[in-house]
């Protein structure tokens, strides 16, 4: 399976272990023998070209008549396609297939995992939530293609804008969704914070769009198309309400910001202005 001088049956061979696997493994086959207790592990092999193949091994021993071990018995097989499927299953489950982008359901797990971490440290986060400008007019003029080829290149765009400790989503359509993590402890200096990362955002979006479709006649033509985005932007630290409230008030900021001639970022000063009134008492940010 492997080639003449690399086969599973030489696995005791730990320098052919991929290094970021070796202890482990070697620590696994050490237990076997102190114990003789089997186990199964996963990882990673190197084969002579450099490439990589997913194993899975199960460690046992044989014992003679006294019960001492004589030997350990590993038996290997390559798990490579298994582990590619799941991979595709997880994707397809947790990814928006178009801008692989985290979809809606993930975006719910990353934002608790926010709330809790922030509840926990005392730390802001923020829900960023943002929904295109002039989306609709290239839709309708050139085609559903056209209108994919454009969020894909708005998934990229948010995608550099954000920390590593972020999150961005699409959230369905031409809505995306933004987590911040780790804003400080400050209010005042959590606030200008994710309003400089909305800023950031709506100059990125803001820049022409160079796009290709096929007309009827077969030929390429590019187009170029302004598209933009309106804001809507809530702090949290955890407490102040669940996921679902969070959004929703997120996703009334951005139509806010969409009703005052959009390109706009909303920003309330408190979630009560949302829940009581729907009016914000901040004024929105040009």
């Amino acid at each position: 399976m492997f080639g003449q001088d690399s086969s599973p049956d030489k696995l005791d061979c730990f320098a052919e272990i991929y290094a970021d696997d070796r202890e482990r493994v070697r620590a696994v086959f050490n237990e076997v023998v102190k114990t003789g207790i089997g186990q199964r592990i996963e990882f990673r092999f190197v084969l002579p070209d450099g490439s990589l193949r997913e194993m899975e091994s199960r460690c046992g021993v044989i014992r003679d008549a006294e019960g001492e071990i004589l030997e350990v018995v590993v038996v290997s097989h390559d798990i490579s396609k298994r582990k590619q499927v799941e991979m595709e299953i997880r994707n397809l489950a947790f990814y928006d297939t178009l801008t692989q982008l985290p979809n809606r359901r993930l975006l719910e797990d990353r934002l608790s995992q926010a709330m809790l971490a922030s509840k926990r440290n005392g730390s802001f986060g923020a829900v960023l939530f943002l929904d295109l400008n002039n989306f609709k007019p290239l839709n309708d003029t050139y085609g559903h293609g056209m209108g994919d080829a454009l969020l894909v290149e708005v998934a990229q765009r948010l995608s550099h804008c954000v920390r590593k400790v972020d999150t961005v989503a699409r959230y369905g359509g031409d809505e995306f969704v933004a987590v911040l993590s780790e804003l400080g402890e400050k209010r005042v200096n959590a606030a200008q914070e994710a309003l400089g990362i909305a800023e950031k955002m709506q100059a990125a979006l803001a820049v022409i769009y160079t796009l290709q479709y096929t007309n009827d006649e077969g030929e390429k033509v590019a187009v170029a198309h302004h598209c933009g985005a309106s804001i809507g932007c809530i702090l949290f630290t955890g407490r102040e309400a669940s996921q679902e409230l969070l959004l929703k008030w997120a996703d009334m900021a951005m139509y806010h910001a969409k009703k005052n001639g959009g390109q706009k970022i909303c920003f309330p000063e408190n979630c009560e202005d949302v829940t009581q009134s729907g009016q914000f008492s901040v004024p929105v940010f040009h």
